[in-house]
Parts: structure tokens; C-alpha cells; sequence
């Protein structure tokens, strides 16, 4: 076999090692870093995470879209999400605008239309409750409520002990800020045990409570001797605090 013959079997391994060249040049560009890109999923997370700390908002909020909207292209850096324009009303649809950037470099803005929830616990009664009587917790129930439909639901998280019935209710149902008043601790008509302090020494007494109060309210009461009035704070069931 002399040179002349085996030219085209030598010029057909340079093509093909050469291909072989050409497809794992191919390969390592592919696995190479690609660029940046966000998806939809991703934008309605952030928005509802910059909701949540704008509104100091208690509970999980859940965004649905309403309309599509266009999402940036690709890019070398990662896509960041900012909300630029919260709405000044909050309801269950909200029309939010956000700006996508990317190393500092401004990529787009749009305008985001979305049905929120704001899901948190509430407290439900688990049996009826009498104008006047306190809040019982083991008389209630927790149930997660949406607090943007259920706008005046009465958080898990409120302090009970302060709270009574201002009106009548009946069982299983989502208590509301209006179904609720502060307790009253201190009635009017009723006498009270006043502790008057003055450095080291305190005085106590019996007075007529001249109005009602709950805890930390200051209401008027008279001296059942002197029939002076003065002025304190309730700090307790018919105990009321004065200060000189």
C-alpha cells in the first residue's frame, strides 16, 4: 500500500477527528454556566415575602395571578425583584408594580394583577358566648381564616385575659374585633381597693368608683371619707393604682 493510496483514508480520520473536535467543544459549551433567568413562581414568592414586611402583615400570604405578565430575558447576572409601587388600599386584588434588575442594571417594569390571601389563626367559638361574659379560652377554638376576606377576625395571637363578650354570640363562629370589648375590671357603682404610693410607703383604702375601666385605663374614684375625688389606673379585678 504506498502514500498515494492511503491519502484519502488519513484526509477521511482528519475529518473525522476533527468532527470528534468540533462535538466536544459542543459538549463543554453546553455544560458551561448558563445564563441568569426567574420564573413566575419565583416573582410571586418575592412579591409576597416584600407584602408580608411591608404591610408587617401576621400570618402566610398566598399571591394567584390574574393576568399574565412578561418576565425579563435571560441574563449574565442574577434577576432581582422589587416591588416599586405598594398599593395604598389592601384588598383580596391588588394591582402591584414591580421592577426586575439585574447587577444594578434596571431590565423592565410591570404591573402585576393578583387575588391575595393572607391566611393566619383565629379564634372560633366552640360554644356560645353572653354579652359581658370574659373570653374563655377553653371555650374557643383556632381555625386559619383569610384575614384580607375575614378583615376584622380576631387573631389567635390577642390576648384573651383584657377581652369580654360586647354582645351575645353563637357557636362556630369566626369572633370578630366587634363581637369583643375590653373586659372591664372596674365598674362604675362599685367599690374598689385604691393603693396610694409614695416612695417606700403605700397606703390602701376603699373608694367609689365614679366610672368603669379595664386594664391600664384611668378612671375616677371618690374617697368613701373624705368624698374627695381623685384620679387612678386600674391595674386589676376592682383594684385600682394612684401615684402622687
Amino acid at each position: 500500500m504506498n502514500s498515494r493510496s492511503l491519502s484519502p483514508f488519513f484526509i477521511s480520520l482528519a475529518l473525522f477527528l476533527g468532527l470528534l473536535t468540533v462535538s466536544a467543544r459542543g459538549v463543554a459549551q453546553d455544560n458551561a454556566p448558563g445564563l441568569h433567568s426567574i420564573t413566575q413562581e419565583q416573582v410571586l414568592a418575592d412579591v409576597a415575602d416584600q407584602l408580608k414586611a411591608h404591610y408587617d402583615w401576621d400570618g402566610d400570604v398566598q399571591l394567584q395571578l390574574l393576568r399574565p405578565f412578561t418576565l425579563p430575558a435571560p441574563t449574565a447576572a442574577p434577576i432581582e425583584v422589587l416591588v416599586s409601587d405598594f398599593p395604598n388600599t389592601v384588598s383580596s386584588t391588588l394591582l402591584i408594580r414591580v421592577r426586575f434588575s439585574a447587577a444594578g442594571t434596571s431590565l423592565s417594569e410591570v404591573s402585576l394583577s393578583v387575588k391575595a390571601q393572607l391566611w393566619r389563626d383565629a379564634w372560633v367559638t366552640r360554644q356560645p358566648g353572653n354579652r359581658g361574659d370574659p373570653l374563655d379560652r377553653a371555650a374557643l377554638d383556632v381555625r386559619r381564616v383569610d384575614a384580607l376576606r375575614d378583615r376584622d377576625s380576631l387573631p389567635a395571637s390577642s390576648e384573651l385575659e383584657e377581652l369580654s363578650y360586647a354582645r351575645s354570640v353563637p357557636a362556630d363562629r369566626v369572633l370578630m374585633w366587634r363581637d369583643v370589648a375590653k373586659r372591664l375590671l372596674v365598674r362604675k357603682g362599685e367599690i374598689v381597693e385604691v393603693s396610694a404610693s409614695d416612695g417606700q410607703l403605700t397606703i390602701t383604702m376603699k373608694a367609689l368608683a365614679m366610672q368603669s375601666g379595664g386594664v391600664g385605663d384611668l378612671v375616677v374614684v371618690r374617697n368613701l371619707e373624705s368624698k374627695k375625688d381623685i384620679s387612678g389606673q386600674v391595674v386589676a379585678e376592682n383594684r385600682v393604682r394612684v401615684r402622687f
